[in-house]
């Protein structure tokens, strides 16, 4: 039997159920029957396990403890009737990456301040090889025309959940308590021991090339072009001369904007730019 969809259905982002059979389900569920929570196990669980797994560096018991967790406070806010019918298994995903260790988050987001800090290290670099660059790129465009006009009407807790707030929340504050460490004490490290600390930080840079190339899944001719070419770009930013810029505050907003952008770009140095 071929379903009739109507405008608001996504059967596709919403563990193939469309907007009736969700809220049909639902009302089952509130009223003791789990028909709708053996859907979304049945649908999702696995995805969500190995996404985890794969995109978060975690291992297998720590991902399955974060899906089961973030489906047992699934189904108390859907019997509360706190979750809505819209791209319900981007929701689930979201909900067991934050199921995922904050101290974890606040380590990631501090390597990648103290990067930022540093010239040469990237902090993309750092998200990259440890497992949360994904999450960060989802998180990023998550800011859409769904989440500003949620912001407009005032549904703050909406954006908050499609903004992935709390890996948001944790990861920049680990980000500004790694700022302040390489502010303070990778500078003093950086004139005491230069040595050791730009081998630690290529160590790390090393580290991630064999990650990088577990991802490709067809090896082609044109993979190995664009290794050069981007590598080649790369050394070519790295010889360019440092400037010294004016004062001007147009200036240092697209010089901020330039930088910037190598939260989002593995081996390039934001602190360098």
């Amino acid at each position: 039997m071929i379903k009739t969809l109507a405008p608001s259905d996504n059967p596709e982002k919403n563990f193939g159920l469309t907007r009736t059979e969700f809220e049909m389900l639902l009302k089952e569920l509130q009223k003791g029957d789990e028909e709708l929570i053996e859907v979304i196990y049945l649908k999702h669980f696995g995805k969500c396990l190995q996404y985890l797994i794969r995109y978060c560096g975690t291992d297998y018991e720590s991902a399955y403890s974060a899906t089961i967790n973030a489906l047992l406070e699934i189904r108390k806010d859907l019997v509360k009737g706190k979750i809505e019918y819209n791209n319900l298994e981007n929701y689930f995903t979201r909900r067991a990456k934050m199921k995922l260790s904050k101290i974890g988050l606040i380590s990631r987001g501090m390597a990648m301040g103290i990067a930022e800090v540093i010239p040469g290290v990237s902090g993309g670099t750092i998200a990259f090889i440890t497992g949360i660059y994904k999450t960060l790129i989802d998180t990023i465009k998550a800011v859409d025309k769904d989440f500003l006009v949620a912001i407009f009407k005032f549904r703050f807790r909406a954006a908050w959940t499609q903004l992935n707030g709390p890996f948001l929340f944790w990861l920049v504050c680990g980000m500004v308590l790694g700022i302040v460490v390489g502010v303070f004490g990778v500078s003093y490290l950086l004139e005491a021991f230069p040595e050791v600390l730009w081998s630690l930080f290529f160590g790390l840079i090393l580290a991630s090339v064999p990650f990088m190339f577990s991802q490709i899944k067809k090896r082609q001719i044109s993979n190995y072009v664009f290794l050069l070419v981007g590598a080649l770009i790369a050394f070519g930013i790295t010889m360019i001369p440092a400037y010294m810029g004016n004062t001007s505050m147009v200036y240092v907003f697209f010089a901020g904007a330039i930088a910037i952008s190598a939260l989002v770009l593995p081996g390039i140095s934001g602190s360098f730019i």
